[in-house]
């Protein structure tokens, strides 16, 4: 049975009291409000108290229980209610007073909370269902939520970063609209046809900001201002509306660790302005000795991170290029610029940021050098890679810098009453340990919504022999294994500063089993633009020097030239292959483009993989339409086989027996060789999946590209018994299993 629903809206504290066990409230030392035990074993054994029938639902789980809440779940089989009551004393009441929780995860796979009782001052209406990692709390407020999984229930107000896939774009290299070769805004507006039906519900730009463009606009001279190159703010104010029209957001690269040194606070610290010399971080150098850098510290830009000042007679800090040096977060003035930046672009309409290097924002301001690693390759005079960076990477404060950032954007969303704003993470870092904590310090202070989730891309990175299943393996399961019950996973192949995965893989074919991999693993994909037709880099060469934009490529070459190939980040970050027949692939009218086109672009193009009809473009708008519906949002997931040839994994949901499971397989042979010699696996999946039936099949929803024409798998309707499942070199599939979840041991262990 489910509680009466008909009765009054409104409950009192205590009536939510009666719910919890009395063990319960004693062993908590609930008993400082204005009543005891007796009082409530009197409210418990009365019948007209309208939720003791919820007392029927006879299990109990305590769920967030600190000196500011009692929290606790009441379910059964078929249904679940959380019940949450703020403990704090009324004169703590003020217009940020409320604590946002997170209580998704808790709870097998609920994610939805319906409201259906509240204390009369509620922050919410009844019948409101809110997402159940940002449930907000203020002083004496008291819910009770009926609860729900998410993949039947999505909410678009809060649940568009979950649900729909991420582009990201590069605006200077998409479509340029005034033939000047350089992208810009308008020319990405005249595109959003294309990102619209591409399945595309978020877009991510790289910085747009005012720039001298030495490192793609990562180099901020005006945080709020639009650079010429790319327009104006009607131009930015047209876009963002188109977007919103479309049912569609935005989200923008927030770059709060650094500016030019060309950006006015900078211009006044050198001439020693009092209010902003403490913008940035100085030294005088090692043991006071201006001849020597503090530290040995090397940045990411292939330079020392110290730079000598003549106007200050000092050393300042940059972790990146000379010409971008770091702020210091440890002035509050500081962090008080940056949030009056993030509030400016959020009343333009800005739906999110992208947080570019979250992991530099604080250093020890001890000073320390850093370690070098051991039987490093690297050049420690100039290579990032080559030092343990205990000093300069994932400080403490920087955690905390993110969860104040969050708690910013949690206030600016309760005061305008604006849809859910997203925070996403950069850090970049193999080691799980430091990704996972910018999530949040606990569950009731919460730090990002989602991290970048770069392992994909570096298992790409690996050898081509370590390309293998198994390996891949490795590297997803410790992403998913260590990430928290209440996170959420992103999924990355590629981007501005990681070789295109058509690039890396050693066939082509490949390129649509890692489609299958990332856009259905659980979690956001965040697709890099272009990828979707499987671009590939362009090689620059040392000798090309006068088209190469990345100018931090040629610090690297200062003790060895051929080091400067190695670094050049501008080969995945050429101009978008549009058209096969027109001038520069349609990018741009203009005689040249500011960068290059790959020279692919003659084959790899929107305009052919439209009109072939089999193609990477037409496998990813399918399967970005697909992992619209559960199990794909919200869904259970379990890897099913991972060796040398084949990774596999299923995605099923248990709320409802009519929702699909699907099987996904993948031939790994074209991520480490190449797949001419054609070679062919047959698989039992019966037995993998612990079927409890010996005649099972699969329904064909999806297949790559280069699946033979021949073979049971190349028609999508097609069913296939589940024990001789059949796959050549590079070749990929989506089934969906013509079984329920109950027949599917492997589901239940």
């Amino acid at each position: 049975m489910e509680i009466n629903e008909e009765l009054s809206y409104y409950i009192t504290i205590d009536q939510l009291f009666i719910l919890a066990p009395i063990n319960i409230i004693k062993e908590n030392d609930l008993l400082n409000f204005s009543f005891d035990l007796n009082y409530l074993k009197n409210l418990s054994e009365n019948k007209n108290i309208k939720l003791n029938e919820l007392k029927e639902y006879n299990s109990f789980k305590e769920a967030i229980i600190n000196e500011n809440i009692f929290s606790f779940f009441r379910y059964n089989d078929n249904q679940a209610y959380l019940i949450i009551i703020d403990k704090r004393s009324s004169h703590l009441l003020n217009s940020k007073s409320f604590i946002r929780y997170t209580f998704s995860g808790l709870l097998e796979n609920y994610e939805i909370g319906q409201l259906i009782y509240s204390t009369k001052n509620s922050f919410y209406n009844k019948q409101e269902k809110v997402d159940l990692s940002y449930i907000q709390l203020d002083v004496n407020e008291a819910y009770l939520f009926k609860l729900s999984d998410l993949p039947s229930n999505y909410i678009d107000s809060l649940h568009w970063w979950k649900k729909g896939p991420i582009y990201q774009i590069i605006p200077s290299s998409f479509q340029d609209s005034n033939d000047d070769g350089f992208g810009d805004l308008n020319g990405l507006k005249q595109r959003l046809d294309y990102i619209q039906q591409l399945g595309m519900k978020t877009i991510w730009l790289t910085p747009i900001y005012k720039t001298p463009f030495r490192d793609l606009g990562y180099d901020i001279s005006d945080f709020c201002s639009i650079d010429p190159r790319f327009g104006n703010f009607d131009d930015f104010k047209s876009l963002i509306n188109d977007i919103h029209s479309r049912q569609m957001r935005l989200i923008l690269d927030f770059v709060p660790n650094h500016c030019s040194a060309e950006h006015q606070w900078f211009q006044a610290a050198l001439k020693n302005d009092p209010h902003y010399v403490d913008y940035f971080v100085w030294h005088p150098g090692k043991n006071h000795d201006s001849s020597i850098p503090p530290t040995n510290w090397i940045g990411y830009a292939g330079q020392s991170m110290w730079t000598w000042s003549p106007e200050r007679q000092q050393w300042y800090l940059h972790q990146f290029m000379d010409s971008q040096p770091d702020l210091n977060f440890r002035n509050e003035n500081v962090c008080q610029e940056i949030e009056n930046i993030m509030k400016f672009w959020l009343d333009l309409g800005v739906d999110g940021f992208r947080v570019d290097a979250s992991r530099h924002l604080f250093e020890n301001d001890q000073f320390n050098d850093e370690p070098l690693k051991e039987n490093t390759n690297n050049d420690p005079q100039v290579e990032y890679e080559a030092y343990n960076h205990t000093e300069t990477a994932n400080h403490p404060d920087n955690y905390k810098m993110v969860v104040r950032w969050r708690r910013f954007i949690d206030e600016y969303i309760r005061e305008n009453k604006r849809d859910y704003i997203i925070l996403i993470t950069e850090t970049q870092d193999k080691n799980i340990d430091a990704n996972i904590p910018y999530y949040g310090l606990n569950r009731w202070s919460r730090g990002n919504d989602m991290a970048i989730n770069f392992f994909i891309a570096y298992f790409l990175g690996e050898k081509p022999e370590d390309r293998t299943g198994d390996i891949l393996a490795k590297y997803t399961e410790l992403w998913l294994s260590n990430l928290p019950s209440e996170a959420w996973s992103t999924w990355i192949l590629s981007s501005h500063d990681s070789k295109r995965v058509g690039t890396k893989l050693a066939s082509s074919h490949m390129i649509d089993g890692f489609y299958m991999l990332f856009l259905l693993l659980p979690g956001t994909p965040i697709t890099y633009y272009g990828e979707e037709i499987g671009m590939e880099n362009l090689q620059f060469t040392k000798e090309m020097r006068n088209e190469i934009v990345d100018l931090s490529a040629f610090n690297y070459g200062l003790h060895d030239e051929s080091k400067i190939e190695k670094h050049i980040r501008d080969g995945e970050r050429t101009p978008m292959q549009w058209s096969s027949t027109k001038q520069n692939s349609g990018f741009t009218n203009a005689s040249k483009p500011y960068l290059p086109l790959s020279k692919s672009w003659k084959t790899i193009n929107v305009e052919n993989q439209l009109k072939d009809s089999r193609s990477h473009l037409k496998l990813f708008k399918q399967l970005i339409k697909l992992r619209e519906n559960p199990p794909f949002c919200g869904g259970k997931y379990k890897l099913v086989l991972a060796n040398k040839q084949i990774y596999s994994f299923i995605r099923w949901s248990n709320q409802s027996i009519s929702i699909p499971i699907h099987l996904i397989i993948i031939n790994m042979i074209g991520a480490s060789r190449n797949d001419q010699e054609n070679e062919s696996i047959k698989i039992d999946f019966i037995q993998l999946l612990k079927c409890k039936q010996n005649n099972a099949q699969g329904k064909v929803i999806a297949r790559s590209s280069n699946i033979k024409h021949d073979s049971l798998l190349s028609n999508e309707g097609n069913q296939v018994d589940l024990n001789n499942i059949c796959l050549h070199s590079s070749e990929s599939v989506v089934l969906e299993l013509m079984l329920t979840i109950d027949h599917i041991g492997l589901c239940s262990s």
